[in-house]
């Protein structure tokens, strides 16, 4: 109910900005039947956060890449080819800046059992597929490639959801569909969502689970963040662009032009130039799709012939593949939402994916399993640990900023600061930085002999007759200086 009354109220904000005849020829855009759909959901709608600097270079920003399935010779290649596909985005960007690719010169596109209707311009479409077919067609192939595994099913859920399977390819150019990805702005997964979108559609992202990375859960999600963006533009060209840009961005450009005609925002200016470009990457993609005739990767079987399970109880990972009897390589590929191996159990329930040849059976299964434990962070007596801070001197050297030796050190530039009582980040060569470091030093049982110093004796002496170190001597008697004199009483330790 909570997200029906939000559509409303970007509808409202809609329908302020537009005049009575415009309003007339614009088609309604929540009907009856969708507000019954929706009115028992508890997910709220917010708009998805703009990241347009990675949008065309189709969210795939390696900083934060996490991979648990693909190949590391293939994350590695991809990494490679990010800067040229920076350099590719300024080329875009100036080549097609120039007020005459601006006007109106629209193709419009149909495709898919539900009409997928998309005006673009011809130049921005030739640029993509030109694009595609040579700077980066070893990639858009390996892309096709891995979206065969996921195809049939997307577009099943698509089908349920009543919307066209043609939108299989915005997961295409967003991420290649590779699961783990995750952009600059850590937006993650093949729909590359980021948290706050994520949750609002249901899906759990913490610090054990991330479904954003599941493609059964999040094609769903997807699937209604779609529905819901037609339902509030009406068209699929601005849906498509709220998608890229965020609801509200889309808004303000209705607003500040005072129309909703995708055609009309372009000519004005008023959409931002990744936006723009935006519906014709995905026409290219469909286009060359079809012309490629990509074959199916070895895998697709086993997402298209998957079955979803519940547990209501907290669980093992490990322990739950073993009482399903899968191997820990598919139990991964149906279920890479899993972060750690324990999962707190959750209201709604977890879903669990397995072959659907083994659901009746993963169901009765389930039912016994007893609920496990969180494991408990408690150390043993002999594994305990105990925290040193090691204070290390750096000498500035050419070249050098705060940032460059907070990540030499594995430390944060206000720490830094803190530490230095430096109030700016500037720092010059040959100044000298106190680095404070956090370590984790064993602790183990110690027996203490009482020793009288005698003359002649120094920690050193000592420490090599007993068979022990200057510095253990020292941290047991708690001692300032490393200076002794005779008849001092001093404990020596010695390990158990």
């Amino acid at each position: 109910m909570i997200r029906m009354l939000r559509l409303l109220f970007i509808l409202t904000l809609l329908n302020s900005c537009t005049s009575v005849n415009q309003l007339n020829d614009e088609r309604e855009v929540i009907s009856t039947e969708y507000v019954t759909v929706y009115e028992g959901e508890s997910n709220t709608l917010n708009n998805q956060e703009s990241n347009a600097d990675t949008v065309v270079l189709e969210e795939l920003e390696s900083e934060t890449i996490t991979v648990n399935e693909e190949p590391i010779a293939q994350i590695v290649e991809e990494k490679i080819v990010d800067g040229a596909l920076v350099e590719a985005e300024k080329e875009i960007i100036e080549k097609y800046e120039k007020e005459e690719l601006l006007k109106e010169d629209p193709v419009n596109s149909e495709a898919g059992e539900a009409e997928f209707n998309i005006s673009y311009k011809k130049q921005h479409y030739d640029f993509w597929m030109k694009y595609f077919t040579t700077k980066n067609e070893d990639r858009f192939l390996r892309h096709s490639k891995n979206g065969t595994k996921y195809k049939e099913l997307i577009e099943s859920i698509f089908e349920e959801e009543g919307l066209p399977k043609d939108l299989f390819f915005v997961g295409l150019i967003e991420s290649g569909y590779n699961t783990h990805i995750a952009s600059r702005a850590q937006a993650v997964g093949p729909w590359q969502f980021i948290k706050g979108t994520a949750t609002r559609y249901g899906l759990r992202v913490d610090s054990r689970v991330d479904e954003r990375s599941n493609i059964f859960k999040s094609t769903r999600a997807a699937a209604h963040y779609f529905k819901d963006l037609y339902n509030i533009f009406g068209s699929w060209e601005l849906a498509l662009c709220a998608y890229n840009a965020g609801e509200y961005r889309i808004i303000n450009a209705i607003r500040r032009g005072n129309t909703r005609d995708y055609k009309s925002l372009v000519a004005k200016k008023l959409l931002p130039k990744e936006t723009i470009f935006y519906i014709p990457k995905v026409a290219a993609a469909r286009e060359l799709w079809s012309k490629n005739k990509v074959s199916k990767h070895r895998d697709h079987e086993i997402y298209n012939d998957a079955s979803e399970v519940k547990l209501y109880k907290s669980f093992s990972a490990k322990k739950l593949r073993k009482v399903l009897g899968l191997n820990r390589s598919l139990f991964k590929k149906l279920n890479p939402d899993m972060k750690k191996d324990w999962i707190s159990k959750r209201r709604i329930g977890h879903r669990i994916y397995v072959p659907t040849s083994l659901k009746a059976e993963a169901v009765e299964k389930l039912a016994s399993l007893k609920a496990a434990k969180r494991p408990s962070r408690k150390l043993s007596s002999s594994k305990k640990r105990s925290i040193k801070r090691i204070t290390k001197i750096h000498k500035v050297r050419r070249g050098e900023s705060l940032y460059k030796i907070a990540r030499k050190y594995g430390t944060t530039i206000k720490k830094l600061k803190s530490r230095n009582s430096l109030r700016r980040n500037r720092i010059f060569v040959g100044q000298k930085l106190k680095i404070s470091k956090k370590t984790l030093v064993k602790k183990t049982s110690v027996k203490k002999k009482l020793y009288i110093v005698k003359k002649g004796d120094n920690l050193y002496k000592i420490a090599r007759r007993f068979g022990t170190t200057v510095n253990r001597i020292v941290s047991v008697n708690d001692l300032s200086r490393k200076t002794i004199y005779p008849r001092q009483r001093i404990y020596l330790p010695r390990l158990l």
